[in-house]
């Protein structure tokens, strides 16, 4: 069984500040070893893809997604807001890992 159907009564609060506490965790961890940007941004993009991946709901998945771009912005030194694009793009890529990876609606074939 795929993980898109064994978690489906989690509860949406507790997923989001779940995914939204790793991503912010990963990002703080990047800055403090003194990853350079483009580290950071790796760091921070990985793990914002893992998380969508996981997330069954998709506003913890945008909660998380934020939290991400956030962490990114707060904790680079020069403009991060260019590269949120990355963020945004694993983010997306996660998120449609898990929409492909749901069986296809037996009405639509």
């Amino acid at each position: 069984m795929s993980i898109a159907h064994e978690h489906r009564r989690i509860s949406i609060i507790p997923a989001a500040f779940g995914g939204s506490l790793a991503v912010a965790a990963a990002g703080v961890v990047a800055a403090v070893a003194g990853a350079s940007t483009v580290g950071s941004l790796i760091t921070v993009a990985l793990v914002v893809g893992l998380v969508s991946v996981l997330l069954p709901d998709w506003r913890a998945w945008l909660a998380a997604t934020v939290t991400g771009a956030l962490t990114f912005v707060l904790t680079v030194d020069e403009n991060g807001w260019p590269y949120l694009a990355f963020v945004a793009l694993a983010a997306a890529l996660g998120r449609a890992q898990r929409w492909m990876s749901q069986p296809a609606d037996q009405s639509v074939l």
